[in-house]
């Protein structure tokens, strides 16, 4: 067994060595001389530490000088990059977090709707640099942060369904949708729909690139829960989007250069073929949930990129 060889140490320095350090000196950690001596494993982004020490020094200054509030717990900005930059580092959620920067967002847009830092990273999402909130979430501010104002709270599926020997997305209606409606104590109650027919105008609905494919029902429920909560509960919700409705743009513009690619066509045909599940032209307008065919009531003509695609009576949503 042989023995392990320790480094000589420094002879003591001769007396009246001026260049002999002193015991401060000596214990005292020394000031880099540039950014890539710092320490940058708990460090802040490497935006920061590319500035220089200077900058460096600036940034652990003041985001202990923040403070945030965590479910009654008093967190700095430096304490939340530092679990956020961990957390990154070992390998975890990343396909929902490529960097520790969008998980330093998303666990302080969780402190303003009352989430701690894990539930933020399971509930919250910047998509498109927007924070996004999924139904759990949702769910979750409603009966935590909500609770004490809740009145009334309900989701409900609305519609017929009937399966053939191989059930598929084809067999549900158009008509078929789910309806979330809340009630805020001393404000009155928000009812919002999403059906099938919305979801394929918007070219959601058995797109196999998303959840619409396998789970079509659990999507209609968010779809309806989510901009309800927002109207009952502004000051809280206020700009939180289920991550799906982010989508919506990007199949907003998919849409137009279809059309563009299809100039024979026109956008209203488009819109039929979607509705029809892919193919023909409508032989009439399509008809919104909850208004019957042939009805001669005031109706509300509602315009997608200046094409008339339904028309149905305005709800109290619509109108508050």
């Amino acid at each position: 067994m042989s023995a392990t060889k320790l480094p000589k140490a420094n002879p003591p320095p001769a007396e009246g060595d001026e260049t002999a350090p002193s015991a401060e000196t000596s214990l005292a950690k020394p000031e880099p001389a540039d950014a890539a001596q710092v320490d940058v494993s708990n460090a802040p982004p490497s935006s920061v530490v590319g500035r220089g020490p200077e900058s460096l020094s600036k940034w652990e200054e003041t985001a202990n000088s923040i403070e945030f509030e965590i479910q009654g717990r008093t967190v700095t900005a430096a304490q939340m990059w530092w679990w956020a930059s961990n957390l990154h580092r070992s390998g975890a959620m990343l396909k929902a977090f490529p960097n520790a920067e969008s998980m330093l967002l998303a666990i302080r847009y969780g402190a303003d709707l009352g989430l701690n830092e894990t539930q933020a990273l399971k509930f919250c999402r910047i998509v498109e640099g927007n924070p996004t909130i999924i139904a759990e979430g949702t769910m979750a501010v409603i009966y935590g942060r909500c609770r004490e104002e809740l009145e009334e709270f309900s989701c409900n599926f609305v519609g017929e369904l009937t399966f053939g020997d191989q059930p598929s997305l084809a067999d549900y209606p158009n008509d078929y949708k789910c309806v979330t409606r809340i009630k805020r104590r001393d404000f009155e109650a928000f009812e919002v729909e999403f059906s099938v027919a919305d979801a394929k105008i918007l070219g959601r609905w058995g797109n196999e690139k998303t959840a619409w494919a396998k789970n079509p029902k659990p999507m209609l429920k968010n779809r309806s829960l989510q901009p309800c909560a927002r109207l009952a509960f502004p000051d809280i919700l206020g700009g939180f989007y289920h991550p799906d409705e982010m989508a919506d743009v990007t199949d907003r513009e998919s849409f137009n250069a279809e059309t563009l690619r299809n100039p024979g066509g026109s956008r209203s045909d488009l819109l039929a073929s979607r509705l029809s599940g892919g193919g023909g032209k409508a032989s009439e307008q399509p008809v919104a949930s909850g208004q019957e065919a042939g009805s001669n009531d005031t109706a509300e003509v509602i315009v997608v990129d200046g094409v008339e695609i339904s028309s149905r009576k305005p709800t109290d949503s619509d109108t508050n």
